[in-house]
């Protein structure tokens, strides 16, 4: 009796060191978890976007009435007589910690009539806005990608439109 006794005091022992174990092995392993994801964001860096200062227009274009550039965005207004050409090219740069994918290219302002609108990205011709596009944007400035704008009028037309980024 005094024997069964003695094993019943050490599987408890045994026992509540094994659950001591565990519970502070399972609280160090969620404090690094959460240490190793906190430390993950902090180093992701998302900078993908025009470069405004690389904004350029063809010899023959119409120059824009106003222009607006930023990372994600560029807003332009124009007015184009018959035959009249908007052309111009700007880079796309990933300068972030990750290569990146363009999802969607938003086109808003433009009129159904009255002009013929191209973006030119990577080979791709988009006339409107498009989602799903899935191109990548490797990281580095050596990797950068031109866009090319291209309206052409058939009637004389006051524009204000933007062209957006997501990624």
């Amino acid at each position: 009796m005094h024997k069964q006794k003695h094993l019943h005091y050490a599987i408890i022992t045994v026992a509540g060191f094994a659950l001591l174990f565990m519970t502070v092995g399972f609280a160090a392993y969620g404090q690094l978890a959460s240490n190793n994801s906190a430390a993950a964001d902090s180093r992701y860096i998302r900078n993908i976007g025009f470069v405004a200062d690389s904004y350029n227009e063809s010899d023959t274009s119409i120059s824009p009435l106003a222009r607006s550039i930023d990372k994600q965005s560029m807003a332009l207004s124009l007015h184009l007589n018959p035959g009249e050409t908007y052309a111009s090219m700007i880079n796309i740069v990933n300068n972030g910690s990750e290569n990146e994918l363009l999802q969607k290219i938003a086109i808003d302002g433009l009129p159904a009539d009255g002009v013929d609108f191209r973006i030119n990205l990577s080979g791709s011709e988009y006339r409107e806005t498009t989602e799903n596009i899935k191109l990548a944007f490797l990281r580095g400035e050596l990797n950068r990608q031109q866009m090319f704008v291209t309206i052409e009028a058939r009637e004389p037309i006051d524009l204000n439109f933007s062209i957006a980024l997501e990624f």
